[in-house]
């Protein structure tokens, strides 16, 4: 652990804190985040930045409720899990107690990737941190929840999966801050799915409509015959910021990857998503949607990459945005970075307004005009929200219905 830590910081110090000139970043308020604000506050008041940090233990708290193979959440200096007998091969670690080989490598190439300041802080100096591993050949039938959720203004949590060799596992992973008034939320998760291993990940961030800044920075790597299905939602919020890429380094990798956004008026949402193929007889199908209210903002940033002996990758890239006001603005920017002739890669975007005809059936059967929209506005996105375990499919819906309130 103490040589990732070590490079993790390396890399902090070296890195540029993110610029408005940058591609990447010249649509996001930078000046919204605060970022040298913030990071000064994450010292203690002698200037140790250390004051932040501090190993937290690993509880068993008895069973996991139905429907759940484990549920783990973070308390004050303790991660509490909740489990059952198809889970008591799952291994779990607390960031700086205890940092297994396998992870440690897992890291280290998640280091040399990193792009800019504000996603190394997050590696560099995690509030707190966990580990899962699925042992090879462990397939679980019943999700995993895990709640990375801390209390105070200030939160760095880190989330590394671990999906070793023909392991199967369903993962949800909460951020929910609407009980922290004005929190900033900069978190991290680093996937690795091992030869033949099947992961599906679901990325659940809520905010309070009017307060918090929240920034995701999420890698994943594939190997041979792996397969990820992955779903990311982020409703409420004045400004949020996601950086989702997918690394297909094995034959055979295969990646869906979607996603499901809400700008409320005076909201912020930026979505940018990388599918990368390193290696040849890859695939990646991406769809994000997104609804943005009248005084809202959205920008998609989506980019499929071939690298020159990656023959015969099929990719294909999709943003449809629904949007709800003459004032509402969505900003949807596709690309293609191709370095083999021999592929099929496309992509497509959407804007677009809610359906009069629909909106009247739907009045004409006596349906309240609010009703009539929330109905639409989850037939829209239910493509995305269908592929969410049916476990927790619920909660996000209540979430949009909420949000929905706003806009």
């Amino acid at each position: 652990m103490d040589n990732v830590q070590v490079e993790a910081r390396k890399a902090f110090e070296n890195l540029p804190w993110p610029h408005e000139s940058w591609e990447s970043w010249r649509r996001t308020p930078i000046d919204k985040f605060r970022l040298k604000e913030r990071f000064q506050q994450f010292s203690d008041p002698s200037g140790n930045k250390e004051g932040l940090v501090k190993p937290s233990s690993i509880v068993g708290g008895g069973d996991a409720r139905e429907g759940w193979a484990l549920e783990v959440q973070h308390t004050p200096r303790s991660w509490v899990y909740y489990g059952s007998k198809e889970t008591q091969q799952i291994e779990l670690y607390d960031w700086y107690s205890e940092f297994p080989k396998e992870a440690a490598s897992v890291i280290q190439k998640r280091i040399q990737n990193l792009s800019d300041r504000m996603q190394a802080w997050n590696l560099a100096y995690p509030t707190v941190g966990l580990i899962l591993r699925i042992p090879p050949r462990v397939r679980l039938s019943a999700p995993i929840l895990i709640r990375m959720e801390e209390e105070g203004v200030l939160s760095l949590p880190h989330l590394l999966v671990l999906l070793e060799r023909d392991s199967e596992a369903q993962i949800v992973v909460r951020f929910d801050a609407r009980k922290t008034q004005g929190i900033f939320l900069n978190g991290g998760i680093t996937y690795k799915g091992e030869e033949n291993a099947h992961g599906t990940l679901v990325v659940d961030r809520v905010l309070p409509p009017s307060e918090g800044s929240f920034f995701l920075s999420f890698e994943g790597f594939l190997q041979r015959d792996a397969t990820l299905h992955s779903t990311e939602v982020h409703v409420g919020g004045p400004i949020s910021k996601s950086t989702w890429k997918v690394e297909l380094e094995g034959k055979g990798a295969k990646a869906e990857l979607k996603g499901a956004y809400m700008a409320s008026p005076g909201n912020h949402i930026e979505m940018d998503l990388t599918q990368s193929h390193r290696s040849g007889n890859t695939q990646s199908n991406s769809l994000y949607k997104g609804v943005v209210a009248s005084g809202g903002k959205s920008v998609f940033q989506g980019l499929i990459v071939v690298s020159e002996g990656a023959s015969r990758t099929d990719a294909y890239l999709a943003n449809r945005n629904l949007l709800l006001g003459s004032g509402a603005r969505a900003d949807s920017i596709p690309r293609l970075h191709i370095g083999n002739d021999d592929v099929r890669c496309t992509h497509g975007s959407t804007t677009g307004k809610l359906n009069e005809t629909q909106l009247f059936y739907l009045r004409s059967r006596g349906i309240p005009a609010k009703e009539a929209r929330r109905i639409l506005i989850e037939g829209f996105f239910e493509e995305v929200i269908s592929s969410i375990p049916s476990i927790y499919r619920e909660n996000v819906l209540n979430h949009m219905a909420e949000t929905l309130q706003y806009m």
